[in-house]
C-alpha cells in the first residue's frame, strides 16, 4: 500500500556538517559495552545544526517535498530526508544550488529509491 502511494516520489537527502558536535565516546573508558553504545547515541543525537542553516532549509527546500524527517547520523552531521514528487527534483537541485550562499558545509544527493520513508505504514 505504502509503495503505491509514493509511486513517483523519490527520495533525496541533504546531509549537513553540525555546528554542535559532542565528541564520540572512547570505548577504553567504558566498563560495559551497553554504557559504550548509549554514551555513543547520547553524542550522536546531541548533533546540532546551526539554526539560521536549519531555518534557510526548511525555507528553501522542504516546501518541495510531500514528507521529510531530520536524522541523526553520526555525531557530526544530521541529514533531511526528503519525499519528493519525481517531476520536482530539479527545483529541489535549484534550492540547493541557493543554500551555497549560505556558507555551510552540506551534500544535496538523490534522487535516490525509497528508503527511509519504506517503513512508514501511516
Amino acid at each position: 500500500v505504502l509503495l503505491e502511494q509514493n509511486r513517483g516520489n523519490v527520495e533525496m537527502t541533504l546531509k549537513v556538517a553540525a555546528s554542535h558536535i559532542v565528541p564520540r565516546p572512547d570505548r577504553a573508558g567504558f566498563s560495559s559495552g551497553a554504557g559504550y553504545l548509549k554514551a555513543l547515541h547520547a553524542a550522536t543525537r546531541a548533533a546540532a545544526l546551526d539554526p539560521e542553516f536549519q531555518a534557510e532549509v526548511e525555507r528553501r527546500i522542504v516546501p518541495l517535498n510531500t514528507r521529510h524527517r531530520w536524522v541523526h547520523r553520526d555525531e557530526k552531521s544530521m541529514e533531511l530526508v526528503a519525499l519528493v514528487e519525481r517531476g520536482r527534483v530539479d527545483e529541489v537541485l535549484r534550492a540547493g544550488e541557493a543554500l551555497r550562499a549560505t556558507g555551510a558545509a552540506f551534500l544535496l544527493s538523490g534522487p535516490w529509491p525509497l528508503e527511509a520513508f519504506a517503513d512508514d505504514h501511516e
